[in-house]
């Protein structure tokens, strides 16, 4: 299990929740994105929902808007599941992290790739 999602549930089981649980959330989501881990996508989705519901009213419509992120990459993975196997991700020169063949610049770091 993710260190991310066992922080955020911690915080659950204390009946709490902040800002940082989401951003720890976005961030699972997004690694798991790249891993095509459709289980940690699942637990994350989950999590997003149990945050919404727990969440006060400042923070209710970013924990929404984390459901719905979670939701498309979840979609977004299975899709890719189902297809064929693509060829091998190129790797930013500036982090390291797989970036699409077409990618401009990198979505983690930010380094331009023309």
């Amino acid at each position: 299990m993710s260190e991310y999602l066992e922080t955020v549930r911690q915080e659950l089981g204390a009946g709490r929740v902040t800002a940082q649980a989401l951003v720890l959330l976005f961030r699972e989501a997004e690694e798991a994105e790249q891993r095509h881990d459709l289980q940690a996508l699942e637990q994350t989705l989950e999590l997003a929902k149990q945050t919404a519901q727990a969440a006060d009213e400042a923070l209710a419509e970013e924990a929404e808007r984390l459901i719905a992120l979670c939701e498309e990459l979840l979609q977004r993975t299975r899709a890719h599941a189902g297809a064929p196997a693509a060829a091998e991700a190129a790797l930013c020169p500036g982090c390291g992290r797989p970036i699409d063949a077409s990618a401009v610049r990198c979505r983690a770091c930010g380094t331009l790739l023309v």
